[in-house]
């Protein structure tokens, strides 16, 4: 094993019961580091949780990049991937006063269901919890007008339209 690339960690390196550790994590020699790397992507769970995974026990200065090249490679991923093409985004334009310009999205946190409001001018975002149960179109066309009864109609501004 060539030293020079633990020179950096010559203060966390030991040996114990014949292995070399840097911290509690062992030292993988080159000629193991593929069979080591196979075993932590068995499992196919992506980049990050595999380098979690070796990050608890085993260590050699390439890790990240050695696991990133398997999971790219993985041929289980590259099935799975979704291969459905990306729809590009369309810009709009940017509007020139508060409340001109919204948009609206329901998303989940803890268990609950929540409408979000955002103006595009402030990004001041308006969220409203929708009752447990309740998660139906009346709902939250319900919700939306109570918002817009508080804080006035989109894009109405001196008698004026805006188009979203």
């Amino acid at each position: 094993m060539h030293l020079r690339k633990y020179w950096a960690y010559r203060d966390e390196r030991s040996v114990e019961n014949g292995l070399i550790l840097k911290g509690e994590r062992v030292i993988i020699p080159e000629s193991q580091r593929s069979d080591v790397t196979e075993r932590i992507h068995q499992a196919h769970q992506g980049f990050e949780n595999c380098r979690l995974r070796a990050k608890s026990c085993v260590f050699w200065p390439t890790i990240n990049n050695d696991i990133e090249s398997r999971v790219q490679t993985c041929e289980i991923r590259q099935e799975s991937q979704n291969s459905q093409a990306k729809e590009t985004l369309e810009p709009h334009e940017a509007p020139t006063r508060p409340w001109q310009v919204i948009g609206t999205d329901l998303f989940f946190w803890k268990g609950d269901e929540y409408l979000l409001i955002c103006d595009y001018y402030s990004k001041f975002p308006i969220i409203r919890k929708i009752p447990s149960g309740q998660s139906t179109g009346e709902t939250v066309v319900g919700l939306t007008k109570g918002v817009l009864s508080e804080q006035g109609v989109p894009g109405h501004y001196l008698g004026q339209w805006a188009t979203i």
